[in-house]
C-alpha cells in the first residue's frame, strides 16, 4: 500500500531534469522566403548505465525543445546513446516540416536554447542534453577560430585548465578583445575544437566565462572536429546550408581562420579562406599569416591592420564601413603605441626655459 502511494506521488510530480550526454551546436540559415536550412544535429545521450546492453532504449523517442517550445518533430535513440531523425537522405538533418515560427527564434546572433529530452515511464527523472542554436543569414561571412592552442595557450594544458580546473583565463593575451573587434564589423565567429563530444558543454561554458580585462569572447557556435579532413567537411556543410538558403554573395563564407597547426591552414584554405588570411599562433602568443611579419600577440594592432584590408572586398558592401572605422581606430592605436615606446627609448630632459634664457626673467 505504501509503495502504491509513493508511486502515485511520483507520477503527480514533474520529473527531475538530469543532464547526461552532449550535443554539437546547430546553425540555422534563414532564407528570404521564411524557411530555414540547418547544419547537422549530432546528439549523444550518456549510455554508461547500459554498458551491459548498448541497445537498451533503442527506438525510444527523443523530444526536442527550442527556446522551451516543443518541436513538432522528434529524434530516436540508437545504440550507444546516439540520436537521429527519420530522414531518408541524411538522418542528422531535421525534416523541413519543423514549424520554426512558434520557437521565437533570436535572429541577432545570440544563442537560442535547444533541449533534448528522453522520458521513460520507468524512471523518476528525465534525461536531458542541451546545446545552442544560432541563426545566420545566407550572405553572412564568418571567421573560424580553433579553441585549442589558438584561444588557449596550449592544446593539452588548455584542455586541463579550462575544462577540468575551470581556469578560463588561460588564454593568449588579447584574444577576447581581438575577436570581439572582428565580431563588431559583422563577422560571425565559429569555434572549432578537437575536444571529445562529451566536453561540448564545457567548451560552451569556457567561451561564456572567458574574460580578459572585463572583455569576454564573442559568442558563437562550437563545432567539434577531428583532423583536417573532417574539419573541412564540417566547414563545407555550413557553406552548403547557406547555398541551399539562397546565398547570392560571390564572396567566400569564411574570410579568415586562426589555428595553431599547419593542418589548420590546410583545412581553412580547402574551405575557401584566402591563404593570406590564415593565421597560426605559437605557444608564445606570436602569430603570423603567410606573407606577413610576425605579430607579437593578438594585442598588436598590426595584426588587424594586416587582416582588415584582406577581407574588406570579400564581404558584402554593407559591412565595408565598419571595416574602415575599425581600421582607423587600429591606426590610431598603433601610433599611440609607437609614440609610447619612442618616449620610453629616448626620454628627453625637461628644459627650464627661464634658466636657459635669462632675458625672459
Amino acid at each position: 500500500m505504501a509503495d502504491t502511494v509513493v508511486a502515485e506521488r511520483r507520477s503527480s510530480q514533474e520529473k527531475e531534469m538530469r543532464p547526461t550526454g552532449n550535443a554539437i551546436d546547430v546553425i540555422l540559415i534563414a532564407s528570404e522566403d521564411g524557411s530555414f536550412y540547418s547544419t547537422e544535429w549530432h546528439v549523444m545521450f550518456g549510455w554508461s548505465n547500459f554498458k551491459s546492453n548498448v541497445r537498451a532504449g533503442v527506438g525510444d523517442v527523443i523530444d526536442i525543445y527550442v527556446n522551451d517550445v516543443k518541436l513538432n518533430v522528434s529524434m530516436k535513440l540508437l545504440e550507444y546513446g546516439r540520436c537521429t531523425f527519420d530522414h531518408q537522405d541524411n538522418e542528422y538533418l531535421p525534416p523541413t516540416t519543423i514549424n520554426w515560427s512558434e520557437c521565437h527564434l533570436k535572429l541577432d546572433g545570440t544563442p537560442n536554447s535547444v533541449r533534448f529530452q528522453h522520458v521513460r515511464d520507468s524512471r523518476t527523472y528525465t534525461r536531458v542534453v542541451e546545446c545552442d542554436l544560432y541563426v545566420w543569414q545566407p550572405n553572412d561571412f564568418a571567421v573560424i577560430v580553433d579553441l585549442d592552442g589558438t584561444i588557449t595557450i596550449s592544446d593539452v594544458e588548455g584542455h586541463i585548465r579550462t575544462l577540468r580546473l575551470g581556469q578560463y583565463d588561460y588564454m593568449h593575451m588579447g584574444s577576447c578583445d581581438f575577436f570581439t573587434k572582428l565580431q563588431s564589423i559583422g563577422a560571425r565567429i565559429l569555434y572549432l575544437t578537437a575536444r571529445p563530444l562529451n566536453w561540448a558543454g564545457g567548451s560552451r561554458i569556457h567561451i561564456r566565462e572567458a574574460r580578459q580585462e572585463n572583455i569576454g569572447l564573442p559568442l558563437g557556435p562550437v563545432v567539434h572536429k577531428n583532423p583536417h579532413i573532417f574539419k573541412t567537411g564540417v566547414l563545407k556543410a555550413i557553406q552548403d546550408a547557406m547555398v541551399r538558403a539562397g546565398r547570392t554573395s560571390p564572396h567566400p563564407v569564411f574570410v579568415a581562420g586562426f589555428g595553431n597547426r599547419p593542418s589548420d591552414t590546410l583545412a581553412y584554405t580547402d574551405a575557401g579562406v584566402p591563404l593570406n588570411a590564415t593565421f597560426l599562433i605559437d605557444p608564445e602568443s606570436k602569430l603570423q599569416a603567410p606573407g606577413s611579419e610576425i605579430f607579437g600577440s593578438y594585442c598588436d594592432p598590426k595584426a588587424l591592420l594586416w587582416l582588415l584590408p584582406k577581407i574588406k572586398y570579400k564581404v558584402p558592401i554593407d559591412f565595408v564601413r565598419q571595416i574602415d572605422e575599425l581600421t582607423a581606430k587600429e591606426l590610431d592605436r598603433e601610433e599611440d603605441i609607437e609614440l609610447f615606446y619612442y618616449v620610453q627609448r629616448d626620454p628627453q630632459p625637461i628644459v627650464d626655459v627661464a634658466e636657459n634664457n635669462p632675458s625672459t626673467v
